[in-house]
């Protein structure tokens, strides 16, 4: 404990804080962890009066983060804390879910290639069905000659769409497969990350689909 102590003293913390979020939607904000060793956990904390309370934990990887946040309506003071060291201050403005940048022209089937990738637009482009593309994984073996690369097919049932045509969602599905699948849907195409992860193999890759 002592020597991780000794290291966080360098420590740089700070959240990449986006200009807007929607109540009801959740946000991704990146966490950077400059001086911190892998494996660690940082938490998220929020201001409520003059008390500071945890809203959610990230696993630092290279000294970065990510967060998942779903906060309601308003400003939001946040700050990321690892081992008693804290981040400055910074604001998150929650806003009212309304003034969709999508709409009914927006629904329908789309499709892509490189990687593979389908999914439906419904409800006047504010949501995401029956998602499936193919992503190449890296598993881990018991031996390095064991490690092998694997092509799986990643399926999400449902993301809703904020405002803005932004989406993110993460299913879990058996025991051990995690699928989590963001991007934006603009002008007739959906682009964004898809990631799998099952066993001891993972993987993602940016996906493009356009209405067919």
């Amino acid at each position: 404990m002592r020597s991780l102590l000794l290291a966080l003293t360098f420590a740089t913390l700070d959240l990449d804080v986006p200009q807007r979020a929607y109540a009801g939607y959740p946000v991704l904000v990146p966490i950077q962890a400059a001086g911190v060793p892998n494996g660690t956990t940082a938490a998220v904390e929020r201001r409520d009066g003059t008390a500071w309370r945890q809203v959610t934990t990230v696993r630092v990887s290279r000294e970065r983060g990510e967060a998942v946040l779903q906060l309601p309506r308003g400003a939001h003071a946040l700050r990321v804390s690892v081992a008693g060291e804290t981040s400055p201050e910074r604001t998150l403005r929650v806003l009212a879910a309304r003034d969709w940048s999508t709409s009914r022209r927006d629904d329908g089937a789309y499709a892509g290639r490189r990687p593979n990738v389908e999914l439906g637009v419904r409800r006047a482009g504010r949501e995401i069905r029956g998602f499936r593309a193919t992503v190449s994984t890296f598993c881990v073996g018991p031996t390095i000659a064991d490690n092998r690369v694997f092509i799986g097919t990643a399926p999400l049932r449902r993301a809703r769409i904020a405002p803005d045509g932004g989406f993110y969602a993460r299913e879990e599905s058996g025991d051990d497969t995690t699928v989590e699948v963001r991007g934006r849907l603009r002008g007739g195409r959906v682009s964004g990350t898809v990631k799998l992860t099952f066993a001891t193999c993972s993987g993602s890759t940016e996906f493009s689909a356009r209405r067919r």
